[in-house]
């Protein structure tokens, strides 16, 4: 099983070109990528394609649409290449492709690093490894229910149902329910304010993470309902706008900031 860590790598490094018009394509396409990523890039069938996809990411594509992705990928990204009935990324492809999970891969090592940093300030007594590991874990959920919260608010304005919550939850109530169970309240506490002292002042490099992390959510979260996307086509949006931005999220979690109430 994978820990709360991989999964965000794996979901944070699904990227989107700027030169690209069409975010679906541009999503399903990427998806097709990690997929023969993942694989070791041993060659894999369009049936293969389809199993990796939903064993690995938990996602399901239609057989039509990854055929039409990876008839992109061939004819106009030039990323992948066939071998009879076998596709295979290309060898520049795979250097980007690693060279994205290194990134975000250090990125969280980092924010990991901090809080670390910040933990042991807080909390007065030594901290053992099963602390840390508390810690680690519970820094993961954080993210990863944070960015699932905020997407499924967002997609239930886009596409409104009986079933889907308009309530939007604040990070302090988020981070509140993951730690809830430490039974350790002076150690609970030190991890709740190191936690959310780790969004002061922070880096280029981990803000850009996490703005990738809360858009590939998003666009995760709008796959799973409607794999083609359809809803997505220009007239879906002519009436509505949405702004995936880091700033407010900020402002969120940091009662220091003035926007913050």
């Amino acid at each position: 099983m994978l820990t709360k860590k991989e999964t965000l790598i794996r979901i944070s490094q699904y990227i989107f070109r700027k030169e690209t018009k069409e975010v679906r394509e541009d999503l399903q396409d990427s998806i097709l990528e990690t997929a023969l990523y993942l694989s070791g890039n041993r060659g894999l069938t369009i049936d293969e394609i389809g199993s990796v996809i939903h064993q690995e990411l938990e996602l399901s594509l239609p057989s039509l649409l990854i055929t039409k992705s990876l008839n992109r990928l061939l004819n106009v990204k030039k990323t992948v290449q066939i071998k009879g009935s076998r596709y295979f990324l290309k060898k520049e492809r795979i250097a980007e492709i690693r060279q994205i999970v290194k990134e975000r891969r250090d990125a969280l090592d980092r924010i990991e690093t901090l809080l670390v940093e910040k933990l042991k300030r807080h909390y007065k007594p030594s901290i053992t490894e099963d602390q840390l590991e508390t810690a680690r874990s519970a820094l993961y959920e954080f993210l990863a229910s944070l960015f699932m919260s905020q997407s499924k608010f967002i997609v239930g304005i886009l596409r409104p149902s009986k079933n889907v919550s308009h309530i939007i939850h604040v990070p302090s109530e988020i981070l509140d329910s993951v730690l809830k169970n430490i039974k350790d309240e002076a150690f609970r506490t030190a991890l709740h304010k190191s936690v959310l002292e780790l969004f002061q002042n922070i880096t280029k490099e981990i803000g850009e993470c996490l703005y990738t992390l809360a858009q590939n959510f998003l666009y995760v979260e709008l796959l799973n309902i409607d794999p083609e996307f359809r809803f997505l086509e220009r007239e879906a949006f002519s009436r509505k706008t949405i702004f995936l931005d880091t700033n407010a999220i900020m402002s969120l979690l940091l009662p220091s900031r003035g926007t913050h109430k």
